[in-house]
């Protein structure tokens, strides 16, 4: 028996139309931070709701880090931290607007010192399907970071990402 393309389309098709609202997703991001003058951040995130499929409310971990090698003179700054999401769908759920509020330790390391505290952190962000379980990411975060001795001076830096996501 010979299987046809288009028939295996069809198939594929009727899978991704007929699957469950996703529970989980996983991003991989890049972007910047506004922290020492700007600078390129690239990261990645987990994100669980509830079981529940009408549910709204989510949690997610991320870790971020600022790109540059030994020769940069600004600190190498890195986020790990978890936030809230309430996550709703629009534009016939092929498409999520999101809120995200939560905590974040945040690091800034230079060669000959190391800062770290605690944050908050709140923004928000759409999620576009692009593809069955793959999405569009769009995110920003603001900090308010509790540590005033900050190499970089700043103890609200902001982040704006761009990333791929894949629901399961």
């Amino acid at each position: 028996m010979e299987v046809r393309p288009w028939a295996l389309a069809y198939v594929a098709a009727g899978l991704l139309a007929t699957a469950a609202p996703a529970r989980a997703d996983a991003t991989l991001f890049a972007g910047a931070l506004s922290a020492g003058g700007g600078r390129s951040v690239v990261g990645g995130s987990i994100g669980l709701f509830a079981r529940e499929t009408r549910s709204v409310i989510g949690f997610e971990i991320d870790y971020t880090r600022t790109l540059g090698g030994a020769r940069t003179t600004s600190p190498r700054i890195s986020t790990f931290g978890g936030s809230l999401l309430v996550q709703v769908p629009i534009v016939d759920r092929r498409m999520n607007a999101y809120a995200a509020f939560g905590g974040t330790l945040y690091q800034e390391a230079t060669p000959d010192d190391k800062s770290a505290g605690g944050a908050f952190n709140v923004g928000g962000g759409v999620k576009v399907t692009l593809a069955g379980p793959l999405k569009l990411r769009l995110d920003y975060r603001f900090f308010r970071v509790r540590f005033v001795e900050a190499s970089t001076g700043s103890t609200h830096p902001q982040r704006v990402t761009i990333g791929l996501a894949l629901a399961f």
